[in-house]
């Protein structure tokens, strides 16, 4: 299964199972613990799509802070289109910044930059192909290029690469998956016995 078949037909049931099962309620929203993140949520997706519902979580998890921190106003039109979850530390209500469900450093593989090519194609997308009166695009790309908080670390780097370079991943291809890409999701021996199907 391709990344994009991945993403639009596999991840929205992952999530939704992820929620299912471990969310939590607060008002109309679901929301993760940080930790129980970590330990359990990944567990939903299949092993080898782990990695990929992850990255794609966080990006999900980003873009709903965006929207909410940035756009209010319409926040509510989009948290219906996409229910992305809210990821809190412990039960503070203080929202994690979504790099942390990015535990694995990633570095040149090209995995986070291609997850992101593709979520942030299917939000322009949206945005382009529905009528919010709060935003365009073109403002939310600006905004994700502006926000120091989106642009932090290794993954805010990566994400601004991608944004810059028209949405396009990284010239690497992906590579196949190896056992250190799965130790944050799963015990060695379970990615082991994976990678050996």
């Amino acid at each position: 299964m391709t990344l994009e078949t991945y993403y639009h037909r596999r991840f929205p049931l992952d999530l939704q199972e992820a929620v299912r099962r471990y969310s939590h309620n607060f008002g109309d929203e679901d929301y993760f613990h940080v930790q129980d993140f970590a330990e359990r949520v990944p567990s939903v997706a299949d092993g080898k799509y782990r990695s990929l519902f992850v990255c794609l979580c966080a990006l999900g998890v980003l873009m709903d802070e965006v929207i909410f921190t940035h756009f209010s106003g319409g926040y509510t039109d989009f948290r219906y289109l996409t229910m992305f979850p809210k990821v809190e530390y412990g039960i503070t209500g203080t929202h994690a910044n979504p790099w942390v469900l990015l535990r694995g450093k990633r570095g040149g593989d090209g995995l986070f930059e291609n997850c992101a090519s593709v979520f942030l194609q299917d939000m322009r997308s949206l945005l382009s192909e529905v009528p919010f009166p709060f935003a365009t695009w073109r403002d939310v790309e600006g905004i994700l290029i502006a926000d120091k908080d989106v642009s932090r670390g290794q993954y805010g780097e990566l994400l601004l690469h991608v944004l810059k370079n028209g949405l396009k991943a990284t010239e690497r291809p992906m590579r196949p998956p190896r056992k250190e890409d799965f130790m944050h999701l799963m015990s060695e021996e379970e990615a082991e016995e994976y990678l050996s199907q």
